[in-house]
């Protein structure tokens, strides 16, 4: 499995419990992926973390081979945790996702995973913006 790390540490917040506070992480894929076990990690997040929202921005990944690419969001504990088997990736867009209010208990890094390959290689910015509090 291969990952890339594009990570923001949120610590900084801690001092502000109950504040919704607002991050917005992006990476420009330069290429295919080579299987389904590749994930873009965009955010570490700590103990005692809440998630309120988490916004996905996309551009065209998808080659108009078959199958399409789909696009999951999650983590290490669950790589569908937010977002699962989207298809926002085939024209380019964004998906919502709100009132999630999941807390982690233990650190984990919010990724992204592309599904079914992109072949011939593609490009474009995978953006994630996420919104949080301390509890």
């Amino acid at each position: 499995m291969a990952e890339i790390d594009v990570g923001f540490d949120v610590n900084e917040a801690r001092a502000f419990p109950g504040v919704m506070h607002f991050v917005r992480r992006s990476y420009s894929l330069a290429g295919a992926f080579t299987n389904n076990d590749e994930f873009i990690n965009f955010v570490s997040v700590p103990i005692g973390l809440t998630v309120r929202s988490v916004r996905l921005v996309i551009d065209s990944m998808d080659t108009d081979g078959s199958p399409a690419v789909l696009v999951d969001v999650g983590d290490l504990g669950s790589k569908t945790r937010f977002i699962s088997g989207d298809t926002v990736a085939q024209a380019g867009g964004s998906v919502l996702v709100e009132n999630i209010h999941y807390t982690y208990d233990v650190e984990r890094d919010i990724r992204v995973r592309l599904r079914n390959a992109v072949t011939p290689a593609s490009t474009g910015d995978i953006t994630i913006e996420l919104e949080y509090y301390w509890t």
